[in-house]
């Protein structure tokens, strides 16, 4: 694929997901992509559903409570998770952990695409998505789609830093906390939702 320019970002404007969100929201999502620019466009029709699952049932219920969010981090094909890869194992001296604890096989960025050999990439399917609320604590706006909204799983970083929630066929309601043990290494800590009730009002994980 070759870098995309306006074209592809109007392309992606044109199909609306939502009331307030269009592909060009998940598609050009995140800092990777941004650089990079890559043609991010969904292959399979079982992503687009599940990308208007994830704007319906998770982003559209936040716009209505908390206001617009920021999306750090939406709709990931193969390519594009390679420069997030790569980025990632410089960042790190070339080594495999990664920072975020991004996972294209488990973390639902994917949704429903394919590899070459025909394989999903993400067997969870769904499709994931990272925003924060600018003024608003992560912590507050997690445990209220945790108690309020149908999801798969959800990754919490901290009050001020951008959570991860997916929806997906299963919608386990799985919680994980991203905890950071080394500058820029992360490992998870599977909590139970009743976690959230002790730390939403928290300034900081630490």
């Amino acid at each position: 694929m070759t870098e995309a320019g306006s074209d592809f970002v109007q392309s992606m404007q044109a199909k609306r997901l939502s009331a307030h969100f269009t592909a060009a929201d998940l598609c050009c999502a995140g800092e990777t992509w941004q650089r990079v620019r890559i043609w991010n466009e969904p292959q399979q029709k079982e992503t687009w559903a599940a990308l208007e699952q994830l704007c319906e049932t998770i982003l559209e219920p936040v716009v209505a409570r908390f206001g617009m969010p920021r999306l750090t981090y939406g709709f990931a094909s193969s390519e594009l998770f390679r420069h997030i890869s790569s980025g990632t194992k410089a960042a790190l001296g070339g080594t495999k952990e990664a920072v975020g604890g991004t996972t294209a096989a488990l973390d639902q960025h994917a949704a429903c695409e394919l590899r070459r050999s025909g394989k999903l990439i993400c067997p969870r399917m769904g499709a994931a998505v990272d925003f924060a609320v600018p003024s608003v604590s992560s912590l507050e706006i997690a445990h209220w789609v945790a108690f309020s909204l149908p999801f798969d799983r959800m990754y919490v970083y901290g009050p001020d830093r951008p959570f991860h929630v997916s929806v997906g066929p299963e919608n386990t309601k799985g919680l994980v906390q991203m905890i950071e043990w080394a500058p820029g290494r992360l490992r998870p800590q599977n909590r139970k939702l009743a976690w959230l009730d002790e730390v939403r009002d928290a300034k900081s994980l630490a």
